[in-house]
């Protein structure tokens, strides 16, 4: 089993990507935000990608409790864990999303079963 732990509150799908056009890019809040995943991923996970099917629980630890849909926070997540945790995305069979409160330390928390 894998647990990580990244800080914050993570940009909303909404947020993450812009479009010009046909054209679609990630925004600046969505590249720090992804960077900023990746750096704690790095100082906490020494191992390689995980490879074949997997199980991934993600618990989101918000500040309060505003009104959101919870499946608008998994992507940048998922994105920031390919390649450092697991080779690709399709390789999760089960993803399990939780939302929760913490005023005090709000985070995001990923477990590979």
């Amino acid at each position: 089993m894998v647990n990580i732990s990244i800080k914050g509150t993570p940009p909303s799908t909404q947020h993450i990507y812009g479009h010009r056009g046909s054209v679609t890019y990630m925004t600046r809040e969505g590249r720090d935000f992804k960077e900023m995943c990746q750096w704690e991923i790095k100082s906490q996970y020494k191992g390689k990608p995980k490879e074949g099917e997997i199980q991934v629980v993600i618990d989101f630890h918000f500040k309060d409790k505003l009104r959101r849909d919870i499946d608008n926070f998994n992507k940048i997540i998922l994105d920031s864990c390919t390649g450092m945790l697991w080779e690709d995305d399709s390789q999760i069979t089960t993803l399990t999303l939780r939302k929760l409160i913490s005023k005090e330390n709000p985070r995001v928390n990923i477990t590979i079963l």
